[in-house]
């Protein structure tokens, strides 16, 4: 796969079709249509203050909490291709995007203070719709998310 030198992390179209094409049994074979939260509890990096209460909260919404690590890659294929709401806090489980169909919600979150659109340009090129938040400042950990300001993007609140 090509890479652009100036900008680390970009994907192509073109590389994204190859990929989902490589995988198309995998992905055709999904009808359901579920929530996933992207949890970060079990990774030493980019850790958030509230993780918890982020997951207690969309797990009662109906999400589905994912460690990306627990799953083969063609487990997190498939869950991600059956997904048609995922949000994560900024690293690479949303990798994993480029399995997801078209049309599918992206709630991206980002560590304190700490803003990188790589997995924006990666929705955007597979035709998702893709919104973002930043953490609150919390010392010692990337950031606490709040937790209205999260419902309230997810459609939850007002």
């Amino acid at each position: 796969f090509a890479t652009f030198e100036d900008a680390s992390g970009y994907v192509r179209k073109l590389d994204i079709d190859i990929l989902r094409n490589a995988f198309s049994t995998e992905i055709s074979s999904i009808s359901q249509r579920s929530r996933i939260y992207i949890s970060r509890s079990k990774s030493p990096k980019r850790t958030i203050a509230n993780e918890e209460e982020v997951e207690e909260n969309l797990r009662k919404r109906g999400f589905s909490i994912v460690c990306s690590e627990d799953l083969s890659f063609v487990e997190q294929v498939k869950v991600f291709a059956s997904a048609k709401k995922v949000v994560g806090l900024h690293g690479a489980g949303l990798s994993n995007l480029v399995w997801c169909s078209p049309g599918t919600s992206v709630l991206e979150i980002f560590p304190y203070n700490n803003l990188h659109f790589c997995y924006a340009t990666l929705a955007s090129n597979n035709r998702m719709q893709y919104s973002y938040m930043e953490c609150a400042q919390d010392m010692g950990t990337h950031g606490r998310v709040d937790i209205d300001i999260l419902l309230s993007k997810l459609g939850f609140l007002g």
